[in-house]
């Protein structure tokens, strides 16, 4: 089997867990359905272009769902993971490792909805046996076993 050459993503990659308990025992996630690459379901997230992952994770909730986090808590990350980047842009070499941050928002402010219509399709809530039937994003394909643990 050949080995790939990790070519790890400077900036690494933050993600948003929102969890809303529908009873004691299970509760919906938020997804959105990406536009582009990489294409599927998936919470938000993105890269951290220079900022610490706490304020992107804030970043990323704002911009891609409408949604303003008050409070959260680190579940995952530092954690390297190797999933294909959408960066660089053309025909350079890309990226396919990053380093990983994911959040799980306790609390926010707001009401969800496409923040980048362009980029984003639908905003849905989804429980654990709908999401692992959906067409993820092939980052939380990896991340999602890791993380039902703290959800």
């Amino acid at each position: 089997m050949k080995q790939r050459t990790k070519n790890k993503c400077p900036g690494g990659s933050v993600g948003v867990i929102f969890y809303m308990p529908v009873s004691a025992t299970n509760g919906k996630i938020l997804l959105l359905e990406r536009k582009t690459h990489p294409l599927g379901w998936a919470p938000p997230a993105g890269h951290l272009d220079g900022e610490k992952p706490e304020k992107q994770a804030d970043a990323e909730a704002k911009e891609e769902i409408g949604l303003t986090i008050t409070k959260k808590e680190l579940i995952l990350g530092p954690i390297e993971l190797m999933n294909e980047c959408s960066r660089p842009k053309g025909e350079e070499q890309k990226y396919n490792c990053h380093d990983w941050w994911v959040y799980k928002v306790l609390d926010w402010k707001g009401t969800p909805m496409s923040g980048e219509p362009d980029k984003i399709g639908e905003v849905v809530w989804f429980n654990k046996d709908e999401i692992m039937s959906l067409n993820l994003d092939p980052a939380w394909k990896e991340l999602f076993p890791m993380i039902w643990q703290y959800i």
